[in-house]
């Protein structure tokens, strides 16, 4: 499962990227029984490869939750693996200016895998800047970031006796 809240993809935003309401990402992904594997990635605002913009500005709310949940599984191993970006400017987003944060940026993940035996993964970003070569405006926040992750993996109880 994948949920964005605002995805640029090649694009050009040729002056400012301006948020001051709420933008929201969410991602939900649960399976039960048999083969299992869950994954979940949300994203609140991606810039994503081949795009432009002035600047990007926030005085609101971004923010990404992402879950996923394997359970029941018998015979093999549950899997779950969220992943949470709040903003990720990704790959060859080209010389994004000045980024100011005076708002709120949150992104949470959580797995849980519950089987036989399982594998949770969880990764959270509050921002996430990835392949870009310049930042020639900088990074300014005097609001708040926060990124939460939290990954359980556990063995089914009727396992644990034999």
């Amino acid at each position: 499962a994948e949920g964005y809240g605002i995805h640029f993809r090649s694009s050009d935003i040729t002056n400012a990227f301006v948020n001051s309401g709420t933008i929201t990402g969410t991602a939900t992904a649960s399976i039960s029984g048999g083969t299992s594997s869950a994954s979940a990635t949300a994203y609140g605002l991606l810039i994503d490869s081949g795009s432009t913009f002035g600047s990007l500005t926030n005085s609101g709310t971004v923010s990404a939750t992402a879950t996923a949940d394997s359970s029941d599984v018998t015979g093999t191993t549950a899997t779950a693996n969220a992943q949470a970006y709040a903003i990720e400017i990704n790959g060859a987003a080209t010389d994004p200016g000045a980024i100011s944060n005076t708002g709120t940026v949150t992104a949470s993940a959580t797995a849980t895998a519950d089987g036989d035996s399982g594998v949770a993964t969880a990764n959270a970003y509050g921002f996430f800047i990835n392949n870009t070569a310049n930042l020639t405006g900088g990074l300014s926040n005097s609001g708040t970031i926060s990124a939460t992750a939290s990954a359980t993996a556990a063995r089914r109880a009727s396992n644990l006796l034999s």
